[in-house]
C-alpha cells in the first residue's frame, strides 16, 4: 500500500463459526493536479512520463500530503540528474492560478534562469500597449511558470472575456530556443504562449430563482445584457455584483448569489441560472465616531 494514497482507514471485526473475518475499508486521499514552476528545461508531459515510469498510478495529480509526493519529487530531480542538471526538487500545496482548488506545485530554489521576453501566439498582444507595459512585472525576472500563468489570469484573460471569448486558452508558456538542443540554457531566456481565442459567445438570458424580495427584471436589468449580446465575461461579473449590492441597498446584507453559466457550445451561446438565497434584513441600530471635533463629527453623520 502507498503511503499517502489513502486518508484513512477503517475497519471491523465479525466473529463466525471458522474464524474471525475482518474486513477494511479504504478511503482514498484528496488529489490535486501536478504543477511544475521553474523548470522550464523539459515540458510537462516528460515530466510525467517520468514520474508514471516509477509510480504506475500517477494520473498527473498527487495527494496533499505524504511519502507518494516526496517521491515523486524525488524522481522528477533524478530525471533532471540523468540530464545533466543537479537540483533539489521541494513542493508545496498552493491555489491553483489557472482555476479553482489548489495544486502540487513544484519548484527548484534558486534557479538563476530569467525571463528575457513573452510572445504570443496572437499578434494583437504583441503589439497592445497595455500587455507590453504589464510585462515589464516578468522581463529579467527569475522564470517562474506561476508568475507567468498568474499574468495571463489577471491581465490577458479579461481582454478576450470582454470581447465574448469566454472559453480562451491562453498557454501553456513554453520555452523556444534555436541552435544545439545539448547545449546549456542560456541564463535569460525567451518564452512563447500559445494563445486559442476560440469562438465568440453570445448571451442567451438569465433565469432566476429564490428572489422573492425582488423582482427577477429588476434583476435582470441589473445585468445589464440583452439576448444576443456578445456575452462579455467581465460585464457579467460586474451586474452579478451589481445584484449584491441591490440586495444591500434595502438590508439584506449576508444575502447569497450563487450563479451556475450554461454554455451551448455548438450555437455558441451562453445562458445563466441564478439561485438566490435572500437572508434576513439588518436595520440600522448606532453610529458611533470617535477621534474628530464635535463639528468634524457633526459633518460625517450628515
Amino acid at each position: 500500500m502507498q503511503s499517502g494514497l489513502f486518508s484513512h482507514v477503517t475497519y471491523k471485526f465479525q466473529s463466525r463459526p471458522d474464524g474471525i473475518v475482518a474486513t477494511f475499508t479504504l478511503e482514498e486521499a484528496q488529489r490535486i493536479p501536478a504543477y511544475f514552476d521553474n523548470l522550464p528545461w523539459f515540458t510537462d508531459g516528460e515530466l510525467n512520463d517520468a514520474i508514471h515510469a516509477k509510480l504506475p498510478f500517477y494520473d498527473g495529480t498527487l495527494p496533499t500530503v505524504g511519502a507518494v509526493v516526496d517521491q515523486a519529487a524525488e524522481i522528477a530531480g533524478e530525471f533532471l540528474a540523468a540530464h545533466g542538471l543537479q537540483a533539489a526538487i521541494e513542493h508545496q500545496v498552493i491555489a491553483n492560478p489557472n482555476g479553482d482548488g489548489n495544486i502540487q506545485e513544484f519548484h527548484i530554489d534558486g534557479a538563476a534562469l530569467k525571463i528575457s521576453s513573452l510572445e504570443f501566439s496572437d499578434v494583437n498582444l504583441n503589439s497592445s500597449k497595455m500587455v507590453q507595459q504589464e510585462l515589464a512585472e516578468l522581463q529579467g525576472k527569475p522564470y517562474s511558470r506561476m508568475a507567468i500563468d498568474l499574468f495571463l489570469t489577471e491581465q490577458v484573460r479579461p481582454i478576450y472575456q470582454r470581447q465574448g471569448y469566454l472559453r480562451a486558452k491562453l498557454g501553456p508558456p513554453e520555452i523556444r530556443l534555436t541552435g544545439n538542443p545539448n547545449q546549456k540554457l542560456p541564463e535569460q531566456i525567451p518564452v512563447f504562449v500559445p494563445v486559442a481565442p476560440g469562438p465568440i459567445y453570445r448571451w442567451k438570458g438569465v433565469e432566476w430563482s429564490g428572489n422573492s424580495l425582488l423582482a427577477s427584471t429588476t434583476l435582470t436589468g441589473d445585468l445589464g445584457l440583452k439576448d444576443g449580446d456578445v456575452a462579455d465575461g467581465m460585464a457579467i461579473e460586474a451586474g452579478l455584483d451589481r445584484v449584491r449590492e441591490e440586495y444591500g441597498h434595502v438590508g439584506y446584507l449576508d444575502a447569497k448569489v450563487d450563479a451556475l453559466p450554461s454554455y451551448d457550445d455548438e450555437a455558441h451561446t451562453l445562458s445563466y441560472k441564478v439561485r438566490i438565497e435572500e437572508g434576513k434584513a439588518y436595520k440600522f441600530d448606532a453610529l458611533t465616531i470617535t477621534g474628530l471635533s464635535p463639528t468634524a463629527e457633526k459633518r460625517s453623520r450628515a
